[in-house]
């Protein structure tokens, strides 16, 4: 069987809404369900779009496109087609998730050494993987309060963007 997916984009969303069994009365009058049915099973719901991006900078560039705030989703990783995770579009959600499973899959890199950096900067040499995962996860914290705006001339709306760009790079 020929692989059809799209692999050409790291993640790809698929957003889904509420559909004619909703009912705001549910469970109450007894017919219909409630919002947070689909929350708990998009896949239940109306299909709206599918979204796709390298980056969760890339997602929520698109996601602010589509004006899909508020509505479900399920959140897959291309290159296996394993499902990252599933709700009620929430951005800091949905940011945690993939560093999560970004931090998860990088186990299979054997190095030296490991640089954490961002973009042509290395901003901390680390000589184990566990350490540098826990460093990448402090600066995009660090980033995402605004400890780096003015070193790095972020503005606030950028701050999601930038932290994505927080990378572990191996080093032979």
């Amino acid at each position: 069987m020929d692989n059809k997916r799209n692999g050409n984009k790291k993640y790809v969303m698929i957003v889904t809404s509420e559909d004619d069994r909703y009912n705001p009365n549910a469970p109450y009058d007894g017919v219909g369900v409630q919002l947070g049915f689909f929350a708990d099973n998009p896949w239940e719901g109306r299909f709206e779009c599918c979204i796709d991006g390298d980056s969760f900078g890339e997602l929520c560039e698109e996601m602010e496109r589509t004006d899909v705030g508020g509505l479900f989703y399920q959140l897959y990783e291309n290159k296996y087609g394993n499902r990252i995770s599933y709700g009620t579009i929430d951005y800091d959600a949905i940011q945690d998730e993939i560093d999560e499973y970004e931090i998860k899959n990088v186990d299979d890199i054997d190095a030296s050494s490991y640089d954490v950096q961002y973009r042509d900067e290395i901003l901390l040499k680390a000589y184990n993987l566990e350490y540098a995962k826990m460093c990448k996860k402090y600066f995009q914290e660090k980033i995402l309060n605004g400890a780096f705006d003015e070193k790095w001339s972020i503005r606030p709306e950028e701050r999601r963007v930038v932290a994505d760009e927080i990378v572990i790079i191996p080093v032979n």
